[in-house]
C-alpha cells in the first residue's frame, strides 16, 4: 500500500524513480545500509547531499501514507483515533480550499458540517471548537447576527464539555500516579473525593460521556476504599448502561473491564455465583491468549472455585495454562499452577496437590504473599493425608527460614496468626477434639473479623474454615 501511494509521486505514472528505488532499497535489506552504501547503488557514486535530499523526501511522503484512509482502514485503531486523524485532513482541505482563489462556498461549508457533525458525536471536542470557529467566520458572519450568535453559542458549549472531559481525565491519571507512588489511603481517599466532587460541579456546566466514564471508574475506586460495596457495584453497573447505549464510548474491552470490576465486588461480597456469572461476561469480551482475557479467567476460576463448581473452575485453570504463554512472566505462569494445585486440593486429591506444590515456582520474590501461601497449602496437604509429623517438621523448617531471612516480621496479621494458630495445633499433635484451641486469644483473633480473608488474593483455601472443620 506504501508502494503504491509513492508511486502516486512518480513522474508520468512510472514506478522506477530513485524514491520508489531507495524504498525498496531499504524494504528487502538484509544488513544495515548507510548512507554512502545506497549513495552508490542508486547513483554509481558516494554523492552525500544528493542522497540525504532523497531520504528526506522518502520520509516525508512514507509520512503522508501513514495518514491516507487505505492505509488507516487496515490499522487496528479505535474509531475515534481514525476519525480524528481523518477530520484534521479534512479541516486542512477546508483550509486549502477557503484561501484558494477559486474557492467553491458549498463544497468548503459541507467539509466543515461533515467535521462538526461527527466530532460531537465522537466527542473530538477539540477539532469540533476549531471548526466552528471557522464556520463562524464562513457563514455565521455573512448570513447575520442571529446565526452568529447561534454558532458561538454551540462554540462556547463545545468549549465547556472539553474542559469538562479534559478536566475529569486529568484527575483520573492524578488519582493512578498517586497509587504508584504509594500514597497512604487517607490521601487516596481524599484526592478521590476531591475528584468526584470537582467532577460533578464539571459535568453540570458541560456534558460528556467520556467524562462520565472516567467519573464512574473514579467513583468505584472512592468506594472500594471506603469498602462500601453496595456503591462501588453501583458506579459499575451505570458503567455497563453507559458503554452499551453510547458509541462514542463504548469499546469491547472497556465492557469486559468493567465486568472484571463486578465480578471482583461479588466476590468480596461473597456473591459467588454472581461473581461467576459477571467473569464469564468478562471472557466473552477479550480473545484467547489476550493479558485481558488471562485476568478474566483468572477471576472465573476464583468465582467458580469459592462457589464449589469445580468442573467450571477446571475449565477455567486449564484454558489458562493452555492459552498463556508468556516465557518471560514467570510469576503469573507459576500462580496458574498454583491454582490448579488449590483446585486438586479442593477436589480432595492431596496427592497430586502434594506434587504439585513440590515443584519450583517463581513468584517475584513474593516470600510473604504467594511463597507463604503455598507452604501453608503444603502443610494443609501433609495434614490431610495423615502426615502430621511431616507437616510439623516443614513448619517448623519454614519459620526458621523466615526468621532468618527476616521475613517473619514482614507477615501480615492475618498470616502471622495463621503461623501462630497452626504451630501450637500441630505441636499439640494436630489432634481434632482439641477444645481448648477454640478458646485461644489466637482462635479467636483469626476468627473475629478482624484479619478478613481477601478472595482476591493468594489464599485460594480459606485457612480459617479449613481449620475450622478440622477441629470441630
Amino acid at each position: 500500500m506504501v508502494r503504491k501511494f509513492l508511486a502516486s509521486y512518480s513522474n508520468n505514472g512510472r514506478s522506477d524513480t530513485l524514491g520508489l528505488q531507495l524504498f525498496d532499497l531499504l524494504v528487502k535489506r538484509r544488513r544495515k545500509l548507510s548512507n554512502r552504501d545506497c549513495s552508490v547503488i542508486l547513483f554509481g557514486a558516494d554523492e552525500k547531499n544528493r542522497i540525504r535530499v532523497l531520504k528526506s523526501r522518502l520520509k516525508h511522503r512514507i509520512l503522508d501514507a501513514l495518514t491516507t484512509d487505505l492505509i488507516l482502514e487496515n490499522q487496528q485503531y479505535d474509531n475515534d483515533v481514525k476519525l480524528s486523524i481523518q477530520l484534521k485532513k479534512k479541516l486542512a482541505q477546508f483550509q486549502t480550499l477557503f484561501y484558494s482563489k477559486k474557492t467553491n462556498l458549498k463544497i468548503i461549508i459541507s467539509l466543515l458540517e461533515d467535521v462538526i457533525i461527527k466530532a460531537t458525536k465522537y466527542e473530538l471536542f477539540s477539532i469540533l471548537i476549531e471548526a466552528l470557529i471557522m464556520k463562524k467566520v464562513v457563514v455565521g458572519f455573512k448570513a447575520g447576527l442571529k446565526e452568529y450568535d447561534e454558532i458561538d453559542l454551540a462554540t462556547v458549549s463545545a468549549t465547556n464539555s472539553n474542559m469538562t472531559k479534559t478536566n475529569i481525565m486529568n484527575n483520573y491519571y492524578r488519582i493512578l500516579l498517586s497509587y504508584r507512588t504509594d500514597h497512604t489511603s487517607r490521601s487516596i481517599r481524599a484526592l478521590l473525593k476531591k475528584s468526584i466532587n470537582e467532577g460533578e460541579q464539571l459535568l453540570k456546566k458541560g456534558d460528556s460521556k467520556i467524562g462520565r466514564y472516567y467519573m464512574n471508574i473514579i467513583k468505584y475506586a472512592y468506594y472500594l476504599e471506603l469498602k462500601n460495596y453496595k456503591l462501588a457495584a453501583n458506579s459499575m453497573k451505570d458503567q455497563v448502561i453507559l458503554l452499551t447505549g453510547s458509541e462514542v464510548v463504548y469499546r469491547t474491552e472497556r465492557l469486559g473491564a468493567t465486568y472484571d470490576y463486578l465480578c471482583e465486588i461479588e466476590l468480596k461480597n461473597g456473591e459467588y455465583e454472581m461473581a461467576a456469572s459477571y467473569a464469564e461476561k468478562a471472557v466473552s469480551c477479550f480473545k484467547k491468549g489476550e493479558m485481558n482475557y488471562t485476568v478474566a479467567r483468572e477471576l472465573a476460576f476464583r468465582s467458580c472455585l469459592y462457589a464449589q463448581q469445580v468442573d467450571k473452575a477446571e475449565k477455567a485453570v486449564k484454558d489458562m495454562i493452555r492459552y498463556y504463554d508468556n516465557p518471560f512472566d514467570k510469576h503469573r505462569t507459576s500462580t496458574h499452577r498454583f491454582f490448579l494445585a488449590n483446585l486438586y486440593f479442593a477436589k480432595k486429591d492431596f496427592r497430586r496437590c502434594s506434587r504439585m506444590l513440590a515443584e519450583p515456582y517463581e513468584f517475584n520474590k513474593d516470600k510473604t504473599g504467594w511463597e507463604f501461601n503455598l507452604k501453608m497449602l503444603s502443610i494443609m496437604c501433609l495434614v490431610e493425608q495423615n502426615k502430621i509429623d511431616d507437616a510439623y517438621e516443614m513448619l517448623v523448617n519454614y519459620t526458621r527460614i523466615l526468621i532468618r531471612n527476616k521475613l517473619k516480621g514482614e507477615l501480615n496479621e492475618r498470616n502471622h496468626t495463621i503461623l501462630a494458630l497452626l504451630e501450637k495445633w500441630l505441636s499439640d499433635g494436630a489432634n481434632s477434639s482439641i477444645v481448648k484451641l477454640k478458646r485461644l486469644e489466637l482462635w479467636k483473633k483469626l476468627n473475629s473479623g478482624g484479619l478478613d480473608w481477601d478472595p482476591l488474593k493468594s489464599e485460594l483455601i480459606p485457612f480459617h474454615q479449613w481449620i475450622s472443620d478440622k477441629i470441630s
